[in-house]
């Protein structure tokens, strides 16, 4: 009788202790897949803040450009726009 109980003490134990473990290993195994979602997702934020830092160069460009005298002169000039006085004309 003693031995039964003893056994079935240390069975308890021992189911106890793989509850444990794979309680652990399942956390651990999930953690690691959140890990590397989060990574992936910091990789895309990392692309999109460079695609945005190089629009922001773009438009600071343009923005300097638009402040230059000689702006608006060349801009109207390619949508054919003629200052007062001037003839415009076109060749086929």
């Amino acid at each position: 009788m003693e031995n039964n109980a003893q056994f079935r003490k240390i069975r308890k134990v021992v189911i106890i202790c793989m509850l444990v473990f794979f309680a652990v290993f399942g956390i651990a195994v999930f953690s690691f897949v959140q890990i590397g979602s989060l990574k992936r997702q910091n990789a895309k934020a990392d692309e999109k803040i460079s695609a945005l830092q190089s629009q922001k160069q773009q438009l600071e460009q343009n923005l300097e450009n638009a402040n230059s005298e000689n702006y608006a002169d060349s801009v109207a000039r390619e949508n054919d726009m003629i200052k007062n006085g001037e003839t415009i004309y076109y060749f086929e």
